[in-house]
């Protein structure tokens, strides 16, 4: 995969930005121990005219920001933190390995200059 930075990302039909979450599905990989994603549909198109589906998943599933309220008693809860902190530059790298191995320093470490430069 090349490595891909700031404008080079831009999805135009988004105005320049690109939505950088993994989507979300009942089986999706969790912390052992976290409850999974659970979606129950409760109405259907066909006998309701709409769908309603009942979602229930922890905190710290899929793509997600820890609030500092996560590790500190009296840390601020995402209610409290701007949207803007969330947006900025971004730098897709590949840091792919075998199935099942880490992300180290040394493989970010590796594209130091296309991130800084992003």
């Amino acid at each position: 995969m090349p490595i891909l930075c700031g404008h080079r990302l831009r999805d135009s039909t988004l105005n320049g930005i690109v939505d950088l979450t993994l989507p979300l599905y009942a089986d999706v990989p969790v912390r052992p121990g976290d409850p999974g994603v659970v979606m129950d549909e409760l109405r259907d198109i066909a006998t309701e005219g709409y769908r309603l589906t009942h979602l229930s998943m922890g905190t710290h599933t899929g793509t997600h920001i820890d609030a500092p309220s996560h590790i500190v008693e009296a840390g601020d809860t995402l209610n409290n933190i701007s949207f803007d902190v969330l947006v900025g530059p971004c730098c897709l790298v590949n840091v792919a390995g075998e199935p099942g191995s880490s992300i180290v320093l040394d493989d970010v470490i590796f594209h130091e200059d296309a991130i800084r430069s992003a």
